[in-house]
């Protein structure tokens, strides 16, 4: 798979693939005249978070990946942050669970067309939960 980055850096190979190949590539797996990874090379599923990203769409997918990687993130800690105090538990579980699945994904295993709904659904939840609010709760002054 590290040999097919050069090819696809700037432009990506996209998701598009034959069925016929993919289908003759697994008789050939099945058969033993293939090696056992080479089915993922036909349908773009190399279980590693980035390279489902650069492969298909390019560095500039990728820069686009760290983009909304990073301000999801942001969003996630302005909300654990400056969120309501009744939100804190969940604004603190969100912003965990995202940071995690974001490393994990980003260093051991991972597929783009599953984790990118994860990562979409945390900072949907949270925006929705905190009425997309991420200025400063202010205090109830004592007079």
């Amino acid at each position: 798979v590290v040999k097919e980055i050069p090819h696809y850096l700037w432009l990506g190979k996209g998701f598009t693939f034959s069925g016929t190949d993919y289908y003759l590539t697994r008789l050939a797996v099945q058969q033993g005249r293939y090696a056992a990874y080479e089915d993922t090379l036909i349908s773009g599923n190399y279980h590693h978070g980035l390279l489902t990203i650069l492969i298909p769409f390019g560095i500039f997918g990728l820069l686009g990946f760290f983009w909304f990687a990073g301000a999801g993130w942001w969003v996630l800690y302005q909300n654990y942050r400056r969120g309501a105090p009744h939100l804190h538990m969940i604004n603190a579980f969100l912003l965990s669970y995202y940071t995690a699945r974001l490393l994990f994904y980003s260093t051991f295993y991972g597929q783009f067309d599953i984790e990118f709904v994860v990562f979409t659904s945390c900072v949907a939840l949270s925006l929705a939960i905190n009425h997309n609010r991420t200025e400063a709760v202010q205090p109830a002054r004592v007079s």
